[in-house]
């Protein structure tokens, strides 16, 4: 049986925040409140919380997905294409 998005959103996200219970980015004293991919999955990086995850406070994982939305090929309408493609 095939997992559904949504379970294998809060088993990453659970994975993650046992993993990484610190955010990642250098330096900073703060715990993690967000699940990231390292490599994003719209850039085919994978839902595994060891090989692809991190732990990230709030500032940090809006920064990263500022940035990474950047660099996300455009969809039709000019716009990033959804993270879930």
């Amino acid at each position: 049986m095939v997992a559904s998005n949504s379970s294998r959103q809060a088993r990453f996200h659970r994975d993650c925040m046992r993993l990484y219970p610190n955010c990642m980015a250098p330096g900073c004293p703060e715990r993690s409140t967000e699940a990231d991919h390292v490599i994003p999955s719209w850039a085919g990086g994978s839902d595994d919380a060891v090989t692809n995850g991190q732990g990230l406070c709030k500032k940090h994982e809006k920064e990263k997905t500022a940035a990474e939305n950047k660099l996300r090929p455009a969809g039709l309408n000019g716009q990033p294409l959804p993270a879930n493609l």
